[in-house]
């Protein structure tokens, strides 16, 4: 499943796909390649190869023209994006693309929007013990664990817990090609896991470590002049 889910979004990690896809959807209706290419500003071969692509990831559909006259019938393309396909997680599939899609050209707004992705994902992310925890450091660490291990992290405990380096991180590609987006995804995911299991711990920051990366944690304050959550390389 991680393997089929990175070769979706690296499919995103372009911005002609973006804004190809980002054309179907606002259309509703089916174009055929020569309206997208004009729309978009690039050349009908060019685009026909991004639609490929977006066909292929499940991001678009295409089907010929229903006509009634003689001729061969053109390829129509349309948007799929808020369909499920595929064997994705269509819930963060589907938060990511509305940050892709609305987040060009504001990266501010794109950030933003990208911690609440990952918020949403933790909230709707399935867990048994959500809710019924201990309550303590110790419990919300295994918890944290458990599931990026289960998202395909490859999570290795350091620091005596308040450093979790994610050895593997699926979405490294989109990550180096779309600046901190993804990496705010992940920010908001664990800050929303540590949310939903009770305990002393919330994220700091996250840092950049080769193809992964390291969370790191630290104990909750009620001071007025906390630290707010970061990315760092």
């Amino acid at each position: 499943m991680v393997r089929r889910t990175v070769d979706a979004y690296r499919v995103l990690s372009s911005e002609s796909r973006v804004a190809i896809l980002r054309l179907l959807e606002e259309r509703g209706t089916p174009v055929p390649v020569e309206t997208v290419a004009a729309e978009v500003g690039l050349h009908v071969n060019t685009v026909r190869e991004h639609l490929d692509r977006l066909v292929v990831a499940g991001f678009a559909a295409r089907a010929p023209e229903i006509r009634h006259t003689r001729g061969r019938p053109r390829m129509l393309y349309r948007s799929i994006a808020t369909e499920a396909t595929n064997d994705l997680d269509h819930r963060v599939r589907d938060q990511l693309m509305s940050i892709l899609l609305t987040g060009y050209p504001r990266p501010d707004e794109a950030r933003a929007r990208a911690e609440q992705a990952g918020e949403t994902w933790a909230a709707h992310y399935p867990c048994e013990t959500a809710g019924r925890d201990a309550g303590t450091r110790e419990s919300q660490l295994a918890a944290l664990h458990d599931h990026f291990r289960a998202l395909g992290f490859e999570p290795a405990p350091e620091d005596g817990g308040l450093t979790l380096r994610l050895r593997h991180c699926p979405f490294a590609e989109l990550r180096d090609a779309g600046g901190d987006v993804i990496c705010r995804v992940h920010l908001g995911l664990t800050r929303g896991m540590l949310e939903r299991h009770e305990g002393p711990l919330t994220v700091d920051r996250i840092v950049r470590v080769g193809d992964g990366c390291e969370v790191r944690l630290r104990e909750r304050t009620t001071t007025a002049h906390a630290p707010e959550p970061a990315i760092a390389r």
